[in-house]
Parts: C-alpha cells; sequence; structure tokens
C-alpha cells in the first residue's frame, strides 16, 4: 500500500465528515472525532490498510487494520506527520 493512499483515505474522511456533520467551531461537537474513529476503522479494515507493517513491525491479523485506522480517523494533518515522521527516521 502506498503512502498516498493513506493519505487520500485520510484526506477523503476528513472532507466528508465535514460536510457531512459540519465543521463549526461555535458549536461543540465531540461526538464527531468518534464517528471518524469508526469510519476510519472501517476504511482501513475494507481497503486492508496497515501501517505497522510499512514501518517495519510485524503483522498483527486485525490490530494492525485497528491502530491503521484509527490514524486515518484522526485526520490527514496527523497522518501526514506521522508519516513524515517515520519517514526521517529511515
Amino acid at each position: 500500500m502506498e503512502i498516498a493512499t493513506i493519505v487520500f483515505l485520510a484526506v477523503f474522511l476528513e472532507g466528508t465528515l465535514n460536510y457531512l456533520l459540519g465543521n463549526s467551531t461555535e458549536t461543540p461537537r465531540p461526538y464527531i472525532k468518534y464517528v471518524a474513529l469508526v469510519a476510519g476503522i472501517g476504511l482501513a479494515i475494507g481497503y486492508k490498510v496497515d501501517i505497522p507493517t510499512m514501518v517495519g513491525l510485524p503483522f498483527v491479523p486485525w490490530l494492525n487494520y485497528v491502530l491503521s485506522g484509527i490514524a486515518i480517523g484522526r485526520g490527514s494533518n496527523y497522518l501526514n506527520d506521522l508519516v513524515t515522521g517515520f519517514q526521517k527516521k529511515k
């Protein structure tokens, strides 16, 4: 899986949630982060996104997909910082 695909999923999820649920700072919506978490995990499982294996960790069935989904659900900025940090360490 390419990094561009993972970043695309994060951007797609972030944009879709902002479109569907709104991105209002006037009315705090704490549930949005939980919706993003569940949707990110769903995308990671559906597309078999495995970030831990990409950075050299062993494959652990389902756990790697859940961890990848959490990263995708956090959003594109967070994921970009995470991937860039790992690339600098290599």
